[in-house]
This record gives C-alpha cells, structure tokens and sequence, in this order.
C-alpha cells in the first residue's frame, strides 16, 4: 500500500513518521481507528527510512526496483525532493516497477510532503490512502483521511474532500517528541559547511576556484560577474 500524508511546516509529519517508525521497529501495529495507512502491518523484516533513526535501516530511494527490497515498510520524509512532479524526466524505469509492482514484495510505502501537487503524478496516482495533517488546541496533532475523487463535470479532474469526522487521528505533540529529533536532515542533504567567504568589492575581484580552458590552468574571478584570466 502506498499512503502519503501532507501538511504545512511544523505541522507533525516528521513527528508522526518517526513515531511509526519506533512501532515498526517494535513490531507493533502502526494502523489506529481514522489512520489505517498501511497493508501487510506486523509482518516487517525490515523498516526503511530516509531520516535517521535507531534501529531502521538507510533508505537508498534511487535503487528502489534495482535492490532487493521485500517484506518491508518504507517511510519518506519529504518525498517531493525525490519525485518532483517536474522533474518527471529524472523517474527512471525502475521506479515505475517499484511503484507499480510494490505490493507484490509486501512492501508499505508511507511518504510525507507539503504539497501533493509537488510529487510525481505517477506516485500520485498509486497512492490508496491520502491524509492532511495539522495542529489544533491543546497541542493535539490531527490526521484527517482525504476522500479522492473524478470529478466528472470539470473533465474528469481530480479532487479532494475530507472524510467525515470519524476518519481522524488524534496525537498529543509532547508525547511524540523523543521519537524525532527536529534538526536531523534527511538522506539527500549533503553534510558540508556553509560558504564562509565573504562577496568582496567589484572593484577587486577575487579568485573562488581554478579549471582548465583550451589546454591552460586558469583562475575562475568574480566582479559581480564570473570570467576567466589566464593563471
């Protein structure tokens, strides 16, 4: 089963991702009355996730229908950044097997993102459960399942509605906050300083790197505008 769950910054996806993480781990159930997101729950070997978390297992997201992931839940925070709706030409081949023949491994796919208009179509169009998340009072996270539908007097586009009031999970926030750590940067972000060089004046240039240009080492300056002198 393909799930995904969308909501605003700070509104508890990373939360809740890492608490089902903690509960698959554990071999618990990760479904609860108004939040059923996955298949095969319970039967897990392994649980893989693109954030850092004791006891899951480092998702590699472009070798999924390459390697041998079966019987396992995957958890995706931030999905966008892996299937942009417009980078569609970057969805390779095996990704298209993954995600259409996922069910045949046992494999739960449970993604996280801000928008869903900003993930692939393909994953979009594969996903069976769909849920918004937000805060309320009390510090109360709130999962609302979203009903999709054609919508077949606007050219058979598709369509949101919540479900009705019974389809919704309640989380209180505090109790979730020893599964996650706020800060940690998921897989794709490369762990590399910041740029500590400070832009100088146009009127003196300064070298940021060297390279080769028709045979000669020369040095790369910038005035505001990068060109190439001979070194």
């Amino acid at each position: 089963m393909i799930s995904g769950i969308i909501g605003l910054p700070s509104s508890g996806k990373s939360l809740v991702l890492s608490y089902l993480a903690y509960r698959a781990i554990k071999g618990k159930s990760i479904n609860f009355h108004g939040f059923n997101c996955t298949h095969f729950d319970k039967e897990y070997q392994r649980v893989y996730t693109n954030f850092p978390f004791q006891g899951a297992y480092q998702l590699d997201f472009d070798a999924l229908g390459y390697a041998e992931y079966k019987n396992c839940l995957i958890l995706v925070d931030e999905l966008q950044m892996f299937a942009d709706s417009r980078n569609f030409k970057n969805f390779g081949d095996n990704l298209k097997f993954f995600f259409s023949q996922h069910r045949k491994f046992k494999i739960d796919f449970l993604y996280a993102t801000q928008s869903p208009d900003t993930v692939d179509k393909r994953i979009r169009s594969l996903t069976d459960k769909l849920y918004y998340i937000d805060r309320t009072i009390f510090n109360l996270i709130r999962i609302r399942e979203i009903q999709t539908y054609f919508d077949i007097h606007n050219n058979l586009s598709l369509s949101y509605e919540y479900s009705s009031g019974l389809n919704s999970r309640y989380f209180y926030a505090p109790r979730l906050y020893k599964y996650n750590d706020t800060y940690s940067l998921i897989h794709s972000m490369i762990n590399r300083p910041a740029p500590s060089a400070l832009w100088d004046s146009p009127s003196e240039p300064s070298t940021i790197g060297t390279t080769t240009f028709n045979g000669k080492e020369v040095e790369i300056l910038t005035d505001g505008n990068a060109y190439y002198t001979e070194k």
